[in-house]
């Protein structure tokens, strides 16, 4: 598909304005509002400071123009191909989800932290198992302990010195990744944690 010049016209009626959008927050872009009546703007400041300006409506005069230059800015910011960012804007949101291994939701501190700070405190833990033969990872269950006084633990404090110091990396990791998105959920939402109230 060449679009360097045009889209086809069956490409831009598909790509609507809040199928844009959601690409975008999705991808921590923080939504600014514009003086120009029937545009918004979309800024990310990585890698470089970026702007995009989004027709709301299918009626403006320049819309296919401007989903075209939309569309070069992200690929030019993602450093990947145009059509690829095509495919999945046009993608379901059902093939467009991504997850994480679970291994590396392991080894990254997310499973130690969740348990640690959450789940622990209330008896419970979840467990991964690992298959000693082909060595991949899964989800087990979750472990239930709530009615025991001491709960669950890792038992850190009992821990020597190598075992403190890998849980410590893991928190310190996983507490920064809050941190850094924080930033970008109270920019979009006004939250970091989704509060449980009724607009």
């Amino acid at each position: 598909m060449n679009i360097d010049k045009k889209l086809p016209s069956t490409v831009i009626s598909r790509l609507s304005f809040a199928t844009l959008q959601r690409y975008l927050q999705n991808r921590s872009w923080t939504r600014k509002n514009s003086k120009r009546e029937g545009l918004t703007i979309f800024y990310t400041e990585l890698p470089n400071p970026t702007e995009i300006l989004l027709p709301i409506s299918r009626n403006f005069s320049d819309y296919d123009e401007l989903i075209l230059k939309a569309i070069l800015k992200i690929a030019f910011v993602e450093n990947r191909e145009a059509e690829r960012v095509i495919n999945d804007l046009l993608a379901p949101p059902s093939d467009v989800i991504k997850r994480m291994d679970v291994k590396s939701f392991r080894e990254l501190g997310y499973l130690q932290e969740l348990n640690r700070q959450f789940l622990h405190p209330l008896g419970l833990a979840l467990e991964v198992v690992i298959d000693d033969d082909t060595g991949n990872e899964s989800f087990g269950g979750v472990w239930n302990y709530r009615e025991d006084p001491e709960g669950i633990s890792y038992g850190i404090g009992q821990s020597d010195l190598d075992r403190v110091l890998r849980f410590a990396d893991k928190a310190q990791y996983v507490e920064s990744e809050r941190q850094r998105i924080a930033i970008s959920r109270n920019k979009l939402f006004g939250f970091g944690i989704e509060p449980v109230t009724k607009k």
